[in-house]
């Protein structure tokens, strides 16, 4: 039996996280569903509504569209990735006659992700407008693919 895996370690990069700043002022970004509310509670009347909630969070997910700002959405894009990961078998001669040899292999890539960054993945670059800026608007991640498969030499 083998194994071989393939990860890799990233740090000191950021990147704005577009896909939150946007969803966060249409009020559809997760992360900011309680800041919001305690916001809004707090524009109908209710001061103590954020007593619980930070500064951070209070801009990053402001309600009133002129305090939105995207420097807020600047997040750190460290991560530590599995970018893939395989076991292989030799099975035993007793299991295939007629064979010379027989492998069976399992493989998997996009396996892990170990990140603080809270948009779709720490990697994507969306540059349409501009090649001198990142930002993660509406990308998708790579995919998580597996693949079996079965060697037989005779």
């Amino acid at each position: 039996m083998s194994i071989e895996a393939i990860g890799e370690f990233q740090r000191g990069g950021h990147l704005l996280n577009a896909n939150g700043f946007q969803n966060a002022g249409l009020g559809i970004w997760q992360p900011c569903f309680t800041a919001q509310r305690a916001l809004r509670a707090a524009a109908a009347g209710d001061a103590s509504a954020l007593a619980g909630v930070n500064a951070g969070d209070r801009a990053r997910c402001a309600i009133v569209a002129a305090q939105r700002d995207y420097s807020y959405w600047v997040e750190s894009s460290d991560f530590f990735k599995l970018r893939s990961l395989s076991v292989s078998y030799d099975v035993p001669k007793r299991f295939t006659r007629g064979a010379r040899n027989t492998t069976v292999s399992f493989a998997g890539r996009n396996l892990f992700v170990n990140t603080k960054y809270s948009g779709s993945d720490p990697e994507v670059a969306d540059q349409r407008t501009s090649t001198f800026s990142r930002r993660d608007y509406y990308n998708f991640p790579p995919y998580r693919t597996f693949l079996f498969s079965v060697r037989t030499g005779f």
